[in-house]
């Protein structure tokens, strides 16, 4: 039997997230102080990374939502948010 470990997304402990608006939410972290304003989309992410979606699946996610967008450069897009998103501590990845 073959255990495959799946890096899924899951946004990070103690996070504070607030709507500002229907196409933005307020991210604040307490325990650096941080706070990160985000898109529509961004939220669209943000709401997928729930420790149950790899990268890869919420970045296919995100083709299918918004399909008239080019598909290569959405993905590096969410690829660089997603990758900023770790480094800045507001999500991490779990293995399951």
């Amino acid at each position: 039997m073959t255990v495959v470990n799946r890096k899924l997304l899951l946004f990070s402990p103690g996070i504070v997230c607030k709507n500002t608006s229907d196409d933005e939410r307020l991210l604040f972290n307490p325990g650096n102080g941080y706070m990160q304003i985000v898109n529509e989309t961004g939220k669209f992410i943000l709401d997928r990374c729930n420790g149950t979606r790899t990268a890869d699946e919420i970045i296919t996610m995100v083709k299918d939502a918004y399909a008239h967008a080019a598909p290569d450069k959405l993905e590096k897009e969410v690829k660089s948010f997603l990758d900023d998103l770790k480094k800045g501590n507001w999500i991490k990845e779990v293995y399951a």
